[in-house]
């Protein structure tokens, strides 16, 4: 129930007005067909002033109902002669829209007495309105709730008939108060309020430009000790959260400062309580007014600090080019700087005056689109930069800050480089990149933190990195959330796996054939799918997640208990042990002699499980195959899973009515579906989209054939090429024939081992769309560990290492990682020395070279010098017998003498 709506209908106080309103409504949407998801129609609950439920169609209020007795309805002015004997309260005519129409109030009395001569006429007036219109200006206000009670009865009179509800828990009051802001006409209705926990006690509140918005700087409502505070909260590193409070000198009345992590944020000095009346108003109205009292302010100190000015880098950049990319300083300027600087100067004073924007001050959130405008703006044929650089030198203004230079530094700057600016706690990160080396430097070991870093939420935020099975943990926990991905290369990997193929499935034993997404069009998908999301809400709307808590609740009272609850498709009985938030765990129950005893064995039916056989929509009583039909879903606890599915199954369908009626938070759009929601939005609308990235990691990037996996996918990973750039590209797939494009918060991260020799094969059109991050063997990495052995790991390293370059390259030495375990003698065995007789071809030599007498050596020749063992032959006796040479069985080395002969 929509306690927003149970409110406003308590409020008004007049169930037969309530009922006569939403009948009306119901008329309508049959005369017309108004479906839930017609444009045209906005239904909302106005918690401002009006405090009424209204009807719109485009800007026109057609329909509302407020304080019990207040009706207005829509009329045609052609028809207000035939009601000038009915009471009226007042009329408002609706300007400049065809056909002309008057909102005309009446008391819900007079209404009554009139009904059968003023319904006919409200619908007339509708239906002659409605074919004109398209959409409706205020469609972002409408509440589905309000749709389904006007054509549900049994919803109408649960509303009329149940008790209000006092007693809010926090979370259940801001998702109210998410409910409520919508509604509102001020800048409010633009603010954006984060997701919130049941059991938490605050909440983010980012504003509408999308600046206050992260952990630098945010608006937040929060619970201590049973006193709720409106705030703005500064949470960055010490430096950003000093710097507020010392750009703010004076606090308008009621608000003050307050001691916070450290330093000071601020607070709306009233406080309020969750069964305050009215506590929705209240908190907007404090709200709104620490937004219009200093809003403004801290968002000019935000700016300052997501800025970057680039002048001096550049000046650098060029002077250190010169005789590279150009000539300009030492030819043009003769390798003055101060002359140089001074020119540099008066290029960015025109530029402002002409284009009224910053040359070199760059936002780093933004930096892309800046540099997009600043090469039209060099390029065009402005009045101001244009005329001087031709009239100044040839045109050298032009080509300083020209795609040769400033632009080609900006490019560079900013793409070639991962950095962190000293004045924000934003990771910037390039969208692709592969990270390269030998075996065994860290290459899928840092994939994990690089994708967290890429992903940088709050929970990221308060992770410790130096955790490593808290690092884990986190990234296993987005890898379920769809947020990260990881996938690995491998000599058969097709581009049917990788974006779609025609692939078989079997349901209810039949084998049928389908187009499937493969890994990178799936979570593809899922990027796009933050571009349609309802931005002021930013919440799930997956039935799911009620549904499976409602059932966990529903079996709670059977756990423990030595009573058959589940059963599985041949009839055995098994209990419940526990049901929590994450799975369900059940036992068999055995009976002998009328006496119940439990398995020994517990199994865990997990809610991912259960989800995604639901997902699929497999009804029990038609499986006929548990092995071929749920084995693929859930692993080998298939008939224990059946025997919770089934019951779940029930109690869907007893809740839902059908299968078809659980929406899966948009796993059930295909990406078609989504792709046309996208293509709705404007540049303007991407680009200003708060979104959280995505992560596909693939490792051994260059074991695949990446021209056959890619294809003509290729070109579209492309910063430049991203869905909503300027220079965006969209190809048609082959099986499914949809629009394909790739959109600009999904990163790709790769790893690549130089050591394969697939390496050299790597495709140049994949080289071109990456950058490469070169990880080596890390010797500074064993001064901050200790092991229990006194081995020189690190001289050793560095021995191997080396004379593996003179043999070989640098590109098959050996990584710190195999160095630093803590059985040492063990990786020395299954690790190092398998991996020196792959990269010699087991040429025994070689390896002695490298290790040392204590690890190899000379091999025994039976009869070594007796040539009589060959066959008769004229070059018998011209044969050389080379010396060969082994490994020493591990079993007899000593070690520690190996290992001192290999370092000496």
């Amino acid at each position: 129930m929509n306690l927003d709506i149970k409110k406003r209908i308590d409020a008004i106080n007049n169930n037969e007005a309530i009922h006569y309103f939403f009948n009306l409504l119901n008329k309508l949407i049959k005369e017309a067909s108004l479906s839930e998801t017609d444009e045209r129609l906005a239904i909302n609950v106005r918690n401002d002033y009006r405090k009424r439920f209204s009807v719109n169609i485009n800007g026109r209020l057609i329909l509302s109902i407020k304080d019990g007795n207040e009706f207005a309805m829509m009329i045609n002015n052609d028809d207000l002669i035939q009601i000038s004997t009915i009471p009226v309260l007042k009329k408002e005519v609706f300007e400049k829209q065809l056909p002309e129409a008057s909102l005309v109030y009446f008391d819900f009395d007079a209404l009554k007495e009139n009904s059968e001569f003023l319904t006919p006429l409200w619908l007339k007036s509708c239906g002659e309105y409605l074919p004109t219109q398209t959409s409706s200006q205020y469609r972002r206000h409408h509440i589905d709730e309000l749709y389904k009670i006007a054509t549900n009865e049994e919803i109408l009179n649960e509303y009329l008939n149940s008790e209000p509800k006092n007693d809010l828990s926090f979370a259940e009051m801001i998702n109210e108060f998410r409910i409520y802001l919508k509604n509102e006409d001020t800048i409010l209705n633009d603010f954006k309020i984060f997701p919130v926990k049941p059991n938490s006690s605050y909440v983010w509140i980012g504003d509408s430009q999308n600046i206050l918005n992260d952990s630098i700087a945010h608006y937040e409502i929060i619970l201590r000790r049973g006193k709720i505070y409106v705030e703005i909260h500064f949470e960055g590193n010490q430096s950003l959260k000093d710097k507020f409070n010392k750009n703010i000198s004076d606090l308008p009345n009621k608000i003050k400062w307050f001691n916070w992590n450290n330093s000071k944020s601020i607070r709306y000095d009233e406080t309020f309580s969750i069964n305050d009346e009215d506590i929705l108003q209240k908190l907007a109205k404090a709200l709104l007014y620490l937004e219009e009292s200093l809003g403004n302010q801290f968002r000019e100190i935000k700016n300052s600090i997501n800025t970057i000015n680039v002048k001096l880098d550049f000046i650098d950049w060029m002077i250190v080019n010169d005789g590279k990319e150009n000539n300009y300083f030492s030819q043009q300027f003769g390798s003055n700087i101060e002359r140089f600087k001074s020119e540099i100067d008066t290029y960015e004073d025109i530029y402002k005056k002409d284009f009224n924007s910053e040359l070199f001050v760059i936002e780093l959130t933004n930096y892309e689109t800046k540099i997009s405008e600043i090469k039209d703006n060099i390029y065009s044929n402005s009045e101001g930069f244009s005329e001087y650089s031709q009239n100044n030198n040839n045109g050298r203004p032009k080509a300083i800050l020209g795609k040769k230079n400033y632009i080609k530094f900006l490019n560079e700057y900013f793409k070639n480089n991962e950095f962190q600016n000293e004045n924000t706690d934003k990771k910037y990160m390039v969208l692709n990149q592969i990270l390269y080396g030998p075996p065994g430097t860290g290459k899928t070991y840092n994939t994990i933190n690089k994708a967290l870093k890429i992903i940088n939420d709050e929970e990221v935020k308060a992770l410790n990195f130096d955790n490593r099975k808290a690092v884990k943990d986190l990234f296993e926990k987005k890898a379920k959330e769809n947020q990260i991905d990881f996938i690995t290369f491998h000599q058969s990997m097709s581009y049917e796996d990788f974006i779609e193929g025609i692939k078989p499935e079997t349901k209810n034993e039949k084998v049928t054939y389908a187009i499937k997404d493969g890994i990178f069009k799936t979570i593809t998908k899922n990027a796009l799918i933050e571009y349609i999301k309802d931005g002021s809400e930013n919440e799930s709307n997956d039935d799911f997640e009620n549904l499976y808590n409602d059932f966990i609740e529903n079996i709670k009272p059977f756990e423990g208990k030595r009573e058959g609850i589940f059963k599985t498709k041949t009839g055995v009985e098994i209990m419940l042990v526990n049901a929590n938030i994450d799975s369900i765990l059940i036992k068999y129950l055995w009976s002998n002699n009328k006496k119940v005893s439990e398995g020994q064995h517990t199994f865990s039916v997990t809610k991912e499980k259960l989800k995604r056989v639901l997902v699929e929509g497999i009804e029990p009583n038609k499986i006929k195959n548990l092995k071929t039909e749920l084995h693929p879903l859930v692993g080998h606890i298939h008939c224990e899973l059946f025997a919770v599915y089934k019951k779940f199954y029930d109690f869907v369908i007893d809740t839902k009515g059908e299968i078809d009626a659980v929406h899966f938070d948009n796993l059930d759009l295909t990406y078609e579906e989504v792709k046309e929601q996208f293509d709705k939005l404007t540049k303007e609308q991407i680009k200003n989209k708060l979104l959280k990235p995505y992560v596909l990691i693939i490792d051994e990037i260059n074991r695949g054939n990446v021209s056959q996996i890619f294809g003509e996918l290729i070109t579209l990973i492309e910063d430049s090429k991203r869905l909503g750039k300027e220079e965006a590209l969209e190809v048609t797939l082959p099986y499914s024939k949809e629009k394909f494009g790739v959109p600009p918060n999904l990163y790709i991260i790769g790893t690549m081992n130089t050591a394969d020799r697939s390496v050299e094969a790597l495709d140049t059109a994949l080289r071109r769309r990456f950058s490469f991050v070169e990880m080596m063997p890390n010797e500074k990495i064993f001064d901050s560990l200790n092991f229990s052995d006194t081995y020189d790991r690190k001289g050793i390293m560095q021995k191997i290492n080396q004379r593996i370059e003179v043999l070989l390259d640098r590109n098959y030495t050996l990584g710190h990682s195999y160095f630093i375990k803590e059985d040492f003698k063990n990786s020395f065995e299954n690790e190092i020395i398998p991996l020196l007789q792959e990269y010699f071809y087991n040429d025994y030599g070689k390896i002695g070279l490298v290790l040392g007498k204590g690890f190899v050596r000379e091999k025994a020749i039976t009869a070594k010098n007796d040539k009589s063992i060959f066959a008769d032959f004229d070059t018998k006796n011209e044969v050389d017998i080379n010396k060969s040479y082994e490994l020493i069985p591990f079993t007899e080395i000593n070690f520690d003498e190996a290992i001192q002969i290999l370092l000496a």
